[in-house]
């Protein structure tokens, strides 16, 4: 019986010394240059993602979402949401993202197709 107990702790502390140098090997295959590489090439994508991101908000946030689309009136609001639309139209046709052409047309028929829906009967 004293074998067994002796062979499980053996065996148990071996598992644990496998853990911790399984551990170590990962840390050294980690260079630190790749990660600094990595930072120095996407770091200034993602603050330009960033400031994209906060001038649609900007724009989307005027935007009243809950207006339902109905033959124009021709009231003041109604008038206010066209222009949003209109600014948002043309931000994203500035091409704030630097996509390529296709990625571009793809993204101002999506923001046409939300305008269309919104506006339905509104097209100037």
């Amino acid at each position: 019986m004293e074998k067994i107990g002796t062979v499980s702790f053996l065996s148990s502390l071996k598992i644990s010394r496998m853990d911790i140098g399984a551990g170590a090997v990962w840390m050294e295959s980690i260079a630190a240059t790749p990660d600094k590489s990595l930072l120095a090439e996407y770091q200034p994508k993602h603050f330009s993602a960033r400031a994209v991101y906060r001038e649609r908000k900007k724009l989307c946030e005027q935007i009243d979402s809950s207006m339902l689309a109905v033959p124009p009136t021709g009231s003041i609001k109604e008038e206010q949401q066209c222009s949003t639309w209109k600014q948002l139209l043309a931000f994203e046709k500035g091409n704030p993202q630097m996509l390529n052409a296709n990625s571009l047309t793809k993204r101002v028929a999506f923001t046409v197709e939300q305008v269309l829906l919104f506006l339905s009967l509104i097209i100037t």
